[in-house]
């Protein structure tokens, strides 16, 4: 082959290459994009999940307390009744 013909060659080798490494740096790109997307978008739920059960578990705490409370009543009110029954005993 001359040194024109191989000139030519290579400028079109590199051309070609140039071009394909643009379209295949902009399909990467996009796809990139999309997956960073879906990341943000599975994080954002992950804790959005998070913080509801943050909050089922403060109510459940809140409900718990309320309870104890209301059965420690009933238990000293009951020692009480019964210390008063044997009282009279």
């Amino acid at each position: 082959m001359d040194p024109q013909s191989q000139e030519l060659a290579r400028e079109i080798s590199e051309a070609v290459t140039a071009a394909l490494t643009e379209a295949v740096e902009k399909r990467l790109q996009l796809h990139f994009e999309g997956v960073r997307e879906q990341v943000k978008l599975g994080a954002e739920g992950y804790g959005a999940t998070l913080e509801s059960i943050d909050r089922r578990l403060d109510r459940l705490e809140r409900e718990w307390k309320r309870n104890f409370r209301l059965h420690s009543k009933v238990l000293k009110n009951h020692s009480e009744r019964l210390g008063a029954i044997e009282k009279r005993s």
